[in-house]
């Protein structure tokens, strides 16, 4: 049982770690994309 029950927390760590991953992703794609955006209104 207590086996199980640390199998289930690493589980959800994992899946924590997957979402900060992918909002770190989504900041990083915003923010390419916001200097992307300026370069252009520059030229």
């Amino acid at each position: 049982m207590a086996l199980d029950n640390i199998g289930h927390q690493q589980k959800k760590n994992h899946n924590l770690q997957l979402q900060v991953f992918k909002q770190i992703l989504k900041l990083i794609l915003l923010i390419q994309m916001k200097k992307e955006i300026k370069l252009k209104m520059d030229i």
